[in-house]
This record gives structure tokens, C-alpha cells and sequence, in this order.
């Protein structure tokens, strides 16, 4: 079937306030911060006549956009920007933190010409994924440089219309399915493609909705709707990079991602607690695993006192391949907060020793319950850490080149409803920071989240931080949304939320639920959604009281 129509313009009513429709939701509220990490974010856009709301929404907006992106990325991104009619236009290819040439770019965008449907929109996509010179097509400029390796790689495509190539023409089975190949290169390239869908014609909806769904389901980034007058483009960029462009979340094992399935240098548990009077009804053992067949190791385990930050700190010897025991009730008895095991030599200097695992048994006197791995960090240079003797301190930084990477933005993928009988506990953990003793190992700050139930509707909304640790259940005044919790999380639902460190420091964290009436009780570690290069830990360099062997 071939598809060639006309639209003459349409004048829309001014709305009083914003809308957003996202999956079919209506947002009005403004989207969070989240620290992602370098950034490259290419802006694929619609310049035809009938997007003209859509580029003064975003031109109202530009700055405030281009503000989120600085700060998501820690001011290192790039940005570029092609427009497309049934031609591709680059007006600008990536370019280190060049938000001064690529903003009046942006501002001097006019919407006109393109009265017929489709638009090259696939080859818009085509250009920046493939990086394609003009040569031999209908296109202006040449598009390089092309993503960088160690970005977020992000297309934000904006449009109200089908794709059709350079033709002009839309056939079903033929465009629709190359429009989808793109989206299937984007993914093999780890480039997150979200799609702005602008309604301008509700009779075209039926055919653009779906194929700009693939595009974000394909590979993990958002699909968003505006107003039909392109009200609301701008809050729909926000969004996406408030959520570094993706829906999912960071692969679980690869050189610097941490993982709780993988051996490492560094462990990290979430939570200990312990009731001395009470023992058998709260307590947390911790296991520590060598998994190395010839080498015994030292590992020096910091127990962090969520309510002071104080940490305090224990020696273990583990020999190849056996593994050890500690419970909270005999190490530090009465104290609630989580711990980090480190690998050491003789001189209590961290070393590169990937071969620790562990895990954590947690039993609360609520009800609560759980078995937690540790995560995971490995060390990735030979010598980690800089050590000269008699050093005090020592610094580990967690940056991709000495250890793994650190997590910034976080998911709960998935919570029950209170109203079915359940309990869940959220618990957050500063990730980094000073564990000398001297002073508290540091707090995160409020935690900008977004909320959303299983109909995918989302409420922005803050968590309060300011702690090293914090521990909350889910349900009405947490988070505090309007319509509170358990309207949103109704009986038999699920909800699932994302959020990041206002203050930029990394975080970690688990949920435990607890039904007495219900096979879902247990816990889970939370998913990491973007890294960081930023973060270290300090420590005293303190000599072991024994040998290993």
C-alpha cells in the first residue's frame, strides 16, 4: 500500500497548561536531574510546517534543556543536531561541550514546506547511526564525527509523521520495516533511540505511533507523546535525559561495570543489623568467599554505623578457595548500617586480588528477610592505588582505569502494592567517600526520582537523602506523591522507580519484602541504570596484625 496525502495547517487553542503524554499518561509536573556520565545526544528533528509548535516549545525551553544536559553529564557531552523534511540537513555533528554554536542552531530552526507525508525521518536516523557522509544522497553536510565509545549514546527523534526515505513515499511492509532496521542498528551500537511522537493528525496516529514504539523498545530508550500542538516537546526531552536516555538498565558484567555476579577486589553489602538481646530474631551473617585455587588473601571489612557514618573495621585471612562467616551480633552487635570488604597485602594497602565473592543473610525482627550478594568491584590496574611508605592514607578511585566504575542512577524494578498485604523496605547507601575513622564516611543528598506505576504513569518526586544510609517502606507519605501511593499502586499492582544522588555522589542500595501471606518475600539488590568515574573511597593504611597464608 502506498501512502502520499496532503494537510493543510491547522491553528490549535492555547492551552493554560502544559501536557505531556507519555504511554498514554499526563504529566505536569518537571523532570528530575540524573547524573549519567558523558553524554552524546543527537537531535533528530522534524522541521516541516506542522511542527512549528514543537520547535517554539523547544526554543522556550532550549535553555533549560541544555542546563540538564551540563549537568547530567558532569559537563562532558557533545551535541549535534539534524533536521530532516524529505531531505536530511546536518546542521551541526558532535563537538566537545558545544552548546554555544549548537543553542542559536537550535533557535534559528523554522518550520516550514513539507506538506506531504511521509518524512525522511529513517534516513534522518540512517545519517546519525551509520555517520554517513552527503555524497551521493539527499543531504547536507557530512555527519563525524560519529558516538563516542565511552558515552551515553543518545537519539532524540522528533516527528508527526511516517518515514518514507528519500521518496516521499510510505509503504507498509517496505518502510515501516527499514525504519525498524535502524533501530536494530542503533542497538548494536548501544545507542539508546527515543521518540518525541507530535499528534498533529490523529488520523496518522494508527500508522507513526507504533513504528516510533519500536524505535524506543528496540533499544531501550523512551517513547513520549505531546500535546497535538506541540506542547509539552520540551518536558519530553527532559525526561529523557533525566533518565540518560534509557529505559533499561546498565548490562550487569563488563570491564568497569560493577556486578553481583562476578568476583572483584572491592565487595559491597548493602545491609547488617543486629538485635544483641535478640539474636535468632535479628542478626545478618556475611560470607566471603576466596574463589582463587593458590592464594590466600587479607581483606579488611569496614562497618559502616548508618546513624553516625562512623565506620569501624576488621582484618580476615581467607585461604584459596575457602570462604568465612561473620555475623553482625558478635562483630559490631546493636548497629544497622552496610559494609565494604577490600583486598589488602601485608601493609593493609588494597591490591589487585579479583577472586572475592560473598553474600549476605539478613533477618529483621519486622518480618523481614533476605538473602543479598555483595556487589562486586574489580580492580583493573595491576597497582590500583598510589602508596608510598609510610603513607597514611590511601585512595581508591572509582573511575574505570583503577576500579570499576560507580553507580549514579539506580532502578527499583519492581515493588507490590501495601494494599496486598506486602512490606518493602527501600534502603539507599552512599557509595565512596572517607573511611579513615577520623570522620563520618560521607552522606548522599536528596535522591530526584521518578515514580511510576504499571500503567507507566510517572510522578516526579524527592526522596530524602542526606544520610549514609537510609531505610524507608514503601507506602503513602513514601514516596510523598500526589495521588498518594496506594492510589497509584493499587490492589494487585506493581510499581517500579527510578532515581539518582541530587548532589552528584554515587549511591547504592536493595529492597526486602515482607508478606506474611504471600510467596513474595525476599530482597534484591537495586539495578545500577547509569555509572560514574568520580567517586573513591579514602582509607587508612593500617598493618594486619597477622600474616596470611
Amino acid at each position: 500500500m502506498n501512502t502520499t496525502h496532503y494537510h493543510t495547517k491547522r491553528l490549535f487553542p492555547f492551552f493554560l497548561t502544559f501536557l505531556l503524554i507519555s504511554c498514554g499518561l499526563v504529566l505536569a509536573q518537571r523532570p528530575v536531574q540524573a547524573q549519567c556520565g558523558p553524554l552524546d545526544v543527537a537531535f533528530v528533528i522534524d522541521d516541516t510546517a506542522s511542527l512549528g509548535g514543537s520547535l517554539s516549545n523547544i526554543k522556550a525551553e532550549l535553555n533549560n534543556i541544555l542546563n540538564d544536559i551540563e549537568k547530567a553529564s558532569g559537563n562532558d557531552y557533545r551535541l549535534a543536531l539534524v533536521t530532516f523534511k524529505d531531505n536530511v540537513t546536518v546542521s551541526e555533528a558532535f563537538a566537545t561541550n558545544n552548546r554555544a554554536t549548537i543553542a542559536p542552531k537550535i533557535q534559528a530552526l523554522f518550520a516550514e514546506g513539507g506538506e506531504k507525508v511521509p518524512e525522511a525521518s529513517d534516513e534522518a536516523l540512517n545519517t546519525v547511526i551509520n555517520m554517513l557522509a552527503a555524497s551521493g544522497r539527499a543531504q547536507v553536510g557530512d555527519f563525524t564525527p560519529g558516538f563516542r565509545e565511552r558515552a551515553y549514546k543518545m537519539i532524540i527523534l522528533i516527528t508527526d509523521a511516517v518515514p518514507g526515505g528519500f521518496d516521499d513515499i510510505y509503504t507498509v511492509g517496505i518502510d515501516d520495516v527499514r525504519a525498524h532496521s535502524f533501530a536494530v542498528m542503533a542497538k548494536e551500537k548501544n545507542i539508546k533511540l527515543s521518540a518525541i511522537y507530535v499528534p498533529t493528525y490523529a488520523e496518522d496516529t494508527a500508522k507513526v505511533k507504533p513504528i516510533m514504539q519500536d524505535y524506543a523498545t528496540t533499544t531501550a530508550g523512551f517513547y513520549l507523546e505531546t500535546a497535538q500542538n506541540g506542547t509539552g516537546t520540551a518536558t519530553a526531552i527532559r525526561t529523557i535525559i533525566s533518565g540518560c536516555g534509557s529505559t533499561s538498565t546498565t548490562p550487569t558484567v563488563g570491564f568497569g561495570i560493577p556486578s553481583e555476579i562476578k568476583p572483584g577486589s572491592v565487595l559491597f553489602f548493602n545491609l547488617y543489623t543486629s538485635d544483641p538481646a535478640k539474636p535468632n530474631a535479628e542478626n545478618t551473617q556475611i560470607n566471603l568467599t576466596n574463589t582463587d585455587e593458590q592464594r590466600p588473601v587479607i581483606v579488611r571489612i569496614f562497618w559502616v554505623d548508618s546513624a553516625t557514618g562512623i565506620p569501624t573495621d576488621t582484618f580476615a585471612c581467607i585461604p584459596a578457595t575457602k570462604h568465612i562467616n561473620m555475623r553482625a551480633s558478635e562483630i559490631d552487635p546493636g548497629i544497622t548500617g552496610y559494609a565494604v570488604a577490600i583486598a589488602v597485602n601485608l601493609n593493609g594497602v588494597p591490591i589487585k586480588f579479583n577472586s572475592l565473592i560473598g553474600s549476605s543473610y539478613v533477618k529483621m525482627k519486622t518480618g523481614h528477610s533476605a538473602v543479598l550478594n555483595a556487589v562486586s568491584f574489580a580492580a583493573l590496574a595491576d597497582q590500583p592505588v598510589e602508596y608510598t611508605e609510610g603513607d597514611e592514607t590511601v585512595t581508591m578511585k572509582f573511575d574505570g582505569a583503577k576500579y570499576d566504575l560507580a553507580p549514579r542512577v539506580m532502578n527499583i524494578d519492581n515493588f507490590p502494592s501495601p494494599l496486598d498485604g506486602n512490606s518493602t523496605l527501600l534502603i539507599v547507601n552512599r557509595f565512596g567517600g572517607d573511611l579513615t575513622k577520623q570522620n563520618p564516611v560521607g552522606s548522599f543528598g536528596n535522591l530526584p526520582s521518578v515514580f511510576y506505576n504499571d500503567a507507566e504513569k510517572a510522578v516526579n518526586v524527592n526522596l530524602p537523602g542526606n544520610a549514609c544510609q537510609t531505610r524507608n517502606e514503601l507506602k503513602d507519605g513514601y514516596p510523598r506523591v500526589i495521588p498518594r501511593f496506594t492510589l497509584q499502586i493499587t490492589q494487585g499492582h506493581t510499581g517500579w522507580m527510578r532515581f539518582s544522588s541530587g548532589d552528584g555522589t554515587a549511591i547504592m542500595g536493595a529492597t526486602i519484602t515482607y508478606n506474611p501471606n504471600s510467596v513474595r518475600n525476599g530482597g534484591k539488590n537495586l539495578r545500577q541504570v547509569a555509572l560514574m568515574d568520580l567517586e573513591q573511597y579514602i582509607i587508612p593504611v593500617t598493618v594486619p596484625v597477622f600474616t596470611c597464608s
